[in-house]
């Protein structure tokens, strides 16, 4: 049997019995309340019925937010790492099913759906931050440990503080651990943590070793026990309770036709840095809470600055030029939260074209118009082009190349963007795609691609796709359409491919 309580300092007051850990742990918060047939009250179903099929197909993770002002709503989904694809979408959909029905008008709440997922939403920004919100859930076996309690714990806390160590140095995608260990011939202790993969490093260490600690003045001596907190969920117990063998869900592409494993992200850490309440955090907040808005209704780029002198904070937005303009917002909007998880407190970061058909850039100087050519970010695929037709190959890829910075270049004040195809065998087709930011001048868009082009040369040349971004610029090609082919055409799915990161990354 197991006993639950939601309240670690004082714990008699608050026993409740639980047969078993599958019994959900949901919390309203009473932060506000809303009707239900208002605003935020549509948003908040709008956004919780995306949430399975973006957490499941996004590698078990994800984060999103819909509406402005004060009927904004945003929403974090994680599924435990054992999980399967299918199990991952069922565990988020219960749990949303069941918030709704136990916090049908509350503005915030939580759930973990007896552990293997995740599904928090709230009306303010909370992604990626270490939250005490109340007190953590926690429970415990009624059974005793029957060996020697001093040689146990000695084997349990090694264990414990080797799975936190190898959780909280996961990625920013999944920052999961499972570990045992034999204490006797015959018994092993199991143990799981896993944290929600936008913390940094040095949280998830700290809320994983809070509910070790939470758990050890509890429920000293028991025989399995967890701890659940708005950032990190641990359990152990003196069998295998999760799976060793069921891979993770792998995540799906944001570009069509390309799987990568790299960031879609760049921090300025030279930058100097900010705190969320300052005036420069608040700028920030104004003009980027608008800036997907005024990108997708001025045709696809958009420059805005908000506050004065040292407080004044600068970000453009640009869609690809292919993006229609419902893309193009949502493509911004993901960007910009993109952002404020993985660089809440640098002066200046921009997202990558290469994840995302989008830019966003921001910083606490002027930077629109100038021409920038670092830093760059750079990858490639793995694959490298036959040697039987490398010749044609980088025949047909220098005239592309030329031809594609010349219409670029060549475009407007609002528009300079190019996509050209070139055969190099009968079955075998260069895609290509290049775009500067429309504020710099013909001349400085042809330096920007060029000093682009030539990094791709020397990072890169002669693989089966990649891409180069500098701040002003970006190109991206592959051996499949992955961009609109053309007014009434979307761009065909090709097989997923794997870039490495170039070194100039």
């Amino acid at each position: 049997m197991w006993v639950k309580f939601t309240a670690l300092s004082s714990i008699l007051s608050h026993l409740l019995l639980s047969i078993s850990l599958v019994e959900a742990f949901i919390r309203c918060y009473d932060t506000g309340n809303f009707t239900i047939n208002s605003t935020y009250g549509k948003n908040r179903d709008l956004i919780l019925a995306s949430l399975p099929s973006n957490v499941s197909a996004k590698g078990g993770f994800f984060t999103a937010n819909v509406g402005q002002n004060a009927y904004k709503v945003y929403a974090l989904g994680m599924c435990r790492g054992d999980s399967s694809r299918d199990d991952c979408y069922k565990c988020v959909n219960s749990t949303i099913h069941d918030l709704i029905a136990n916090c049908p008008n509350q503005k915030e709440a939580l759930s973990w759906e007896g552990q293997p997922c995740h599904v928090h939403y709230a009306d303010r920004l909370f992604y990626g931050t270490l939250e005490e919100l109340g007190i953590p859930e926690a429970g415990y076996n009624t059974g005793d440990i029957k060996s020697n309690l001093t040689e146990f714990d000695t084997v349990w806390e090694s264990l414990m503080d080797t799975v936190v160590r190898n959780a909280s140095n996961g990625s920013s995608t999944l920052k999961y651990a499972t570990g045992e260990t034999d204490f006797t011939v015959f018994q092993k202790i199991y143990a799981l943590m896993q944290c929600t993969p936008n913390l940094s490093h040095e949280d998830c260490d700290s809320c994983l070793r809070q509910s070790v600690s939470n758990y050890e003045s509890c429920c000293h001596g028991k025989q399995g026990g967890y701890v659940t907190r708005p950032n990190c969920f641990f359990r152990w117990d003196l069998y295998p309770f999760y799976s060793t063998t069921t891979p993770s869900p792998s995540p799906s592409p944001d570009i069509k036709g390309i799987n990568l494993t790299y960031q879609s992200f760049r921090c300025y850490n030279d930058s100097g840095s900010f705190t969320t309440s300052s005036t420069y955090g608040k700028n920030l907040d104004h003009i980027l809470d608008s800036l997907p808005h005024k990108v997708s209704e001025n045709g696809g780029f958009f420059e805005a600055i908000g506050g004065q002198d040292s407080n004044k904070a600068y970000a453009l937005g640009m869609c690809r030029g292919d993006l229609i303009k419902d893309g193009c917002y949502s493509c911004v909007s993901s960007s910009v939260n993109d952002l404020r998880v993985k660089c809440p407190h640098w002066k200046e970061a921009v997202s990558l074209a290469v994840l995302r058909p989008c830019i966003v850039h921001y910083a606490n100087r002027p930077f629109f118009g100038n021409l920038e050519v670092e830093p760059t970010d750079a990858a490639h695929n793995n694959e490298s082009i036959k040697s039987d037709v490398l010749t044609n190959f980088e025949m047909a890829w220098e005239g592309l190349v030329v031809s594609m910075m010349r219409t670029a270049s060549n475009g407007s004040s609002k528009f300079m963007y190019a996509t050209e195809e070139a055969k190099f065998t009968e079955s075998k087709t260069i895609y290509a795609l290049m775009q500067c930011t429309p504020d710099l001048s013909q001349e400085n868009c042809w330096i920007c691609l060029k000093r682009a082009t030539e990094t791709h040369n020397d990072c890169c040349r002669a693989k089966q796709g990649g891409f180069v971004q500098k701040p002003n610029c970006y190109f991206l090609w592959d051996l499949h359409p992955f961009y609109a082919l053309g007014p009434d055409t979307t761009a065909a799915l090709s097989p997923a491919h794997t870039f490495t990161k170039g070194k100039y990354g």
